[in-house]
């Protein structure tokens, strides 16, 4: 299976394996990868990247328990942003889709306007205007209008707000 990655149309299908390392363990692959990669990043100066994700769920916690009870399908929902060497741009902010099915992610993701970002920290949908619209133009109106559909279905179905923030330090190879 080939992964596929189109980040011009915010679309990622991957199989991913997470591993959880000590801190010795974390030094020694770090050495081990920056002697055989180099580093990937948008910028060619930029030594790492921060990252502040904001996990939707319902009151319940259906997503949460739906990953710890390996459904068969599952979702997350997040608004994701980036800041290259730590410095925080006013770059929108994106949302960001994922789902499992038969061990196969699929991530599909746009970016978001102001007023999209903060009626959905409120727990309120989507509307696709002509802002919205103009802030991803790489991506076909049909194929927007159906990310956002699916999204403020789920909003809906398991009443999503934001539940938790996750900070972190990626480096990237």
């Amino acid at each position: 299976h080939v992964p596929v990655a189109n980040a011009q149309s915010g679309e990622f299908r991957r199989i991913e394996d997470k591993l959880l390392l000590s801190n010795d363990e974390v030094e020694l692959l770090a050495g081990e990868v920056e002697g055989r990669m180099k580093p990937s990043y948008l910028g060619p100066d930029t030594k790492f990247t921060l990252i502040a994700s904001y996990y939707f769920d319902g009151p319940e916690l259906d997503f949460f328990q739906h990953h710890f009870q390996k459904a068969p399908i599952r979702y997350k929902l997040r608004i994701r942003r980036y800041a290259p060497d730590g410095v925080w741009s006013d770059a929108a902010p994106l949302i960001e889709l994922k789902s499992k099915e038969d061990g196969i992610s699929k991530k599909k993701r746009f970016n978001l306007t102001k007023d999209a970002y903060e009626g959905l920290m409120k727990g309120r949908t989507i509307a696709i205007t002509g802002a919205l619209r103009a802030i991803n133009p790489r991506i076909a109106e049909e194929k927007l209008a159906k990310r956002v559909k699916k999204i403020n279905g789920l909003i809906t179905r398991f009443g999503l707000r934001p539940v938790l923030k996750v900070t972190y330090k990626r480096y990237a190879y």
